[in-house]
């Protein structure tokens, strides 16, 4: 049945993105149609086949949605099976090791590596079937269609925006991060304070030190404040070159396009399919940034939780202490009883 839920959901996304393809190219027959559609009294008869094009334009959005959330909600139980084998498998393993190792280890600190083991696997998985592989695969199908309907030009220039987009993305994401590290360090440290200092009141009150602890509350809020700043203003920075590179990517395609139209090559529907398939594939980019990091952070929680199924069973305590093992208890004898003298 599992595999029959993968299959299916593999199946259901490439027929996602076959629909969500096939959207511009309704749009581009229903504009030609309409252009090309006579006056007076047969202009009737000739709206039929653009208004059939349009219905098939509105039913093929339906579907390419309907198909996405199908195929989230039969992969949903196919990433917790995993989860959840995963989970016990560690659990069941944490078990059958020795008291050295959970008395070298902090209870609530295993627990949390399980945790954020379970939702980094959960994540990588959607990410990587949801985002990554369907964007590649969209990507592929764009480029492909650009090449075949309107030339290898518009296809180099699809691909070289899809690089751009992504290199620049993962950049900038990278550089972000250190603000974002140094954010979260200082509200903790804040929260630290707020908390450690109200506890211990009577001995803050005692030595009469208010003013100081006030002060290291405010210098950690004033970090957290200074960083804070730092990550909106870098993500304004991500959040304009994403857009500046699909703009420009838009405006050259549509230059191109317009030049293919006045030679008599193209028509003024293969304009707007090509506007449309540059336009979807910025859709599902625009999460690539917070995809990566993501990623990125699961990967790192799955390798503690990996680590902990990689810890050895059976550890041999006494010959990792160099102890000699004393020999098993014998009785023997016509009177095997035991007898405490003194």
């Amino acid at each position: 049945a599992l595999k029959r839920r993968v299959a299916a959901s593999v199946a259901i996304l490439f027929a996602s993105k076959l629909l969500s393809t096939s959207v511009p190219f309704l749009f581009k027959h229903a504009i030609d149609a309409l252009a090309m559609a006579p006056l007076g009294s047969t202009a009737a008869v000739a709206a039929a086949v653009p208004t059939a094009v349009l219905v098939g334009y509105g039913a093929a959005r339906v579907a390419a949605s309907f198909t996405s959330e199908l195929k989230s909600a039969m992969f949903a139980n196919v990433a917790r099976k995993a989860v959840v084998n995963t989970a016990v498998k560690t659990f069941r393993h944490l078990h059958e090791l020795p008291l050295s190792f959970h008395l070298s280890r902090n209870t609530g600190a295993l627990s949390r590596a399980i945790d954020r083991g379970q939702r980094g696997i959960e994540f990588t998985l959607r990410a990587l079937v949801f985002n990554v592989f369907p964007t590649a695969l969209e990507v592929a199908l764009v480029c492909a269609v650009l090449s075949a309907k309107c030339g290898a030009g518009f296809a180099t220039l699809a691909g070289g925006t899809v690089a751009a987009y992504s290199v620049f993305t993962i950049a900038t994401t990278q550089w972000r991060t250190r603000f974002r590290k140094r954010m979260n360090a200082a509200e903790n440290a804040a929260g630290n304070k707020a908390i450690d200092s109200l506890i211990n009141y009577e001995t803050v009150k005692y030595f009469n030190n208010e003013e100081f602890e006030t002060r290291q509350y405010q210098k950690h809020l004033d970090d957290y404040g200074a960083e804070y700043s730092k990550a909106q203003t870098s993500l304004g920075a991500l959040n304009f070159g994403q857009s500046a590179i699909f703009s420009v990517a838009m405006t050259a395609a549509m230059l191109m396009a317009a030049e293919d139209i006045v030679a008599g090559s193209m028509t003024v529907g293969d304009l707007v399919m090509v506007n449309g398939l540059l336009f979807q594939l910025s859709v599902p980019l625009n999460f690539l940034g917070s995809v990566y990091r993501e990623v990125r952070q699961g990967i790192i929680d799955m390798e503690v939780l990996f680590g902990l199924l990689a810890t050895k069973i059976g550890i041999a305590e006494d010959a990792s202490r160099g102890d000699t093992p004393l020999p098993p208890l014998r009785l023997g004898g016509a009177d095997p009883a035991l007898r405490v003298t003194g």
